[in-house]
């Protein structure tokens, strides 16, 4: 029996850090290799994502990506949170954003 391949918690698509300073109104660039952090394969999972952003006590913009599974899902501000200084994680459902 063979174990099934880890899937992608989140996978992180744009960014604001290559950009020289966080303003409210930074790009966001799209990253030539999106960052994907893996989880248990056994755990089920949205197939199509729901889009989340990442960002600091400011409200400055960091990160934007798709995260799989529950939209109570904290795995990209705890990714997020040490290394990058996020504090807010908002996802897009119903048409609209919301904050975790």
């Amino acid at each position: 029996m063979s174990n099934p391949q880890p899937q992608p918690l989140f996978v992180v698509t744009h960014s604001t850090l290559g950009a020289n300073a966080f303003w409210k109104d930074t790009p966001l660039v799209k990253l030539k290799r999106p960052i994907q952090v893996c989880w248990d394969a056994a755990v089920p999972r949205k197939e199509e994502g729901t889009r989340f952003r990442l960002y600091d006590d400011d409200d400055n913009l960091y990160f934007e990506g798709v995260m799989y599974g529950s939209t109570s899902n904290f795995a990209p501000l705890n990714w997020s949170s040490l290394g990058y200084g996020c504090t807010r994680l908002d996802y897009f459902e119903n048409g609209k954003w919301a904050t975790l």
